[in-house]
């Protein structure tokens, strides 16, 4: 945990006073094109916590893929996409993955396994949720929490995959 927390505190301190370059003539394209509705949307584009908040409420909202237990985690923040959390999760180690994940994980070299039981104690795991490799709730995947939880295994739960419906 302590780990974590030196992690989210160098993060802070990296970005502290980074702001987004507020260029006219990309509002003016943005607004434009409607691609968000300005009058209601635009503005957590430009403040990190509205658009954390507004995400997470997003995220709680799903009723296809609920997320149970979100509120329990001590932290959130924003990052450049995916990849970039997931160079966050790597810091070096070795994680392992299931097959029909994510490509990038088997390219940077990572483990891939069949079943949970072949993840070692007290080592990482990157699961998607819904699993990339069907687009649904892996069937065993109570199991694989179960497990984890057991074996002191840490998950990234990727939910880039993640439909919304109401």
């Amino acid at each position: 945990m302590q780990e974590l927390d030196q992690l989210f505190e160098y993060r802070k301190k990296s970005i502290y006073k980074a702001k987004a370059v507020v260029d006219l003539e990309v509002l003016w394209t943005i607004k434009n094109l409607n691609i968000v509705n300005i009058c209601s949307d635009f503005p957590i584009m430009f403040i990190p916590d509205l658009f954390k908040d507004t995400y997470h409420t997003w995220i709680l909202s799903n009723k296809l893929f609920p997320i149970v237990g979100l509120n329990n985690f001590r932290y959130r923040y924003i990052t450049n996409g995916i990849t970039e959390a997931f160079s966050d999760f790597y810091d070096g180690r070795i994680l392992y993955v299931f097959e029909n994940e994510y490509e990038y994980h088997k390219q940077l070299g990572q483990k891939t396994v069949k079943s949970i039981e072949e993840v070692p104690n007290y080592s990482r795991l990157v699961v998607s949720y819904p699993f990339s490799g069907t687009g649904n709730v892996r069937e065993d995947w109570n199991d694989i929490i179960d497990y984890c939880n057991k074996m002191h295994i840490e998950i990234f739960i990727d939910c880039s995959f993640l439909e919304y419906q109401k």
